[in-house]
């Protein structure tokens, strides 16, 4: 088998560089190599989240009704969807 070696600069992304900058991969074991994969795995769903997200603009403001129900009125109404806010 062989041995991968792992640079210790910190990656590119910076969605990744805070999270992996502080974990020890120079010395990666069995433990470690999980515990990062677990970061990148935790980082590339909330990338992926946040790729879903979208910003309204031009939604009167009611004084009666709080932000999130109108804009879940608005895409009830307008949209075929009820988004999860």
């Amino acid at each position: 088998m062989r041995s991968k070696e792992i640079s210790s600069s910190p990656p590119t992304s910076t969605g990744l560089q805070g999270d992996i900058a502080g974990a020890d991969v120079t010395n990666v074991s069995h433990g470690g190599a999980t515990s990062v994969a677990t970061i990148v795995s935790k980082q590339i769903i909330a990338h992926e989240r946040r790729k879903r997200n979208v910003i309204v603009t031009g939604l009167p403001e009611q004084p009666d009704t709080d932000d999130c129900t109108s804009f879940v009125n608005l895409c009830e109404t307008h949209m075929p969807t009820k988004p999860y806010v």
